[in-house]
């Protein structure tokens, strides 16, 4: 339906709009279950890209070892850089920690439909279910951008490496942008009423010959 109005090519308009309707659905489910409910958002992603490609995740991994290994262990840093942060109750530890991870898959590998769909679910559950989310509750979607990559790069197999790569930079910036903000939250921004500074700028006092 949407493919009339704008090219397939690598937005995948079907899919996007099937992967925000799921999104939001879960993020509802999130919403009612809590912050723990975040691991819905992930068996969402992967429901609707087997629904509308099945057997295309598992065709993908089978004989590709070390590929796999090394989309396990970027997952692992990445749910490693969000566990790490401070608690928080918005959406922002998604948008500075997954989004542009996801984007940057899509971006990097050739074959964009996991991406599509990860960051439409991601973007759609954030819009019903953000507000009972934290960092921690990330761990279980930390994922979706290396599955993304595994599957978007089996037509080229070397693409996988750059788009790894810009994960786990988008993971430490993550971590770098929280540590950045904690400390900005943490600076005292009160005066105590009497108190008074080691240096001052007034000009000292005189006293008569």
């Amino acid at each position: 339906m949407f493919v009339a109005v704008i090219p397939e090519g690598p937005l995948h308009p079907d899919d996007a709009v099937l992967g925000l309707v799921v999104g939001v659905t879960v993020g509802v489910l999130v919403r009612a279950v809590g912050r723990h409910g975040a691991v819905l958002v992930f068996v969402g992603a992967i429901g609707v890209f087997e629904s509308v490609y099945p057997g295309t995740a598992i065709g993908s991994i089978e004989g590709r070892w070390i590929p796999l290994v090394a989309s396990l262990v970027v997952a692992v840093v990445s749910a490693a850089a969000a566990a790490s942060g401070q608690p928080t109750r918005s959406s922002r530890a998604v948008l500075v920690s997954l989004v542009p991870a996801i984007a940057l898959t899509w971006g990097l590998v050739p074959d964009t439909e996991a991406a599509v769909i990860g960051g439409a679910v991601v973007v759609g559950a954030l819009l019903a279910g953000s507000a009972v989310w934290d960092r921690r509750s990330l761990i279980a979607v930390a994922s979706i951008p290396a599955f993304a990559a595994l599957v978007g790069s089996v037509g080229r197999p070397g693409r996988l490496w750059p788009a790894l790569a810009a994960i786990v930079g988008a993971a430490c910036l993550s971590v770098v942008a929280d540590r950045l903000r904690s400390q900005r939250a943490g600076t005292p921004t009160t005066v105590v009423p009497g108190a008074t500074s080691e240096v001052t700028t007034a000009p000292a006092p005189t006293t008569a010959p």
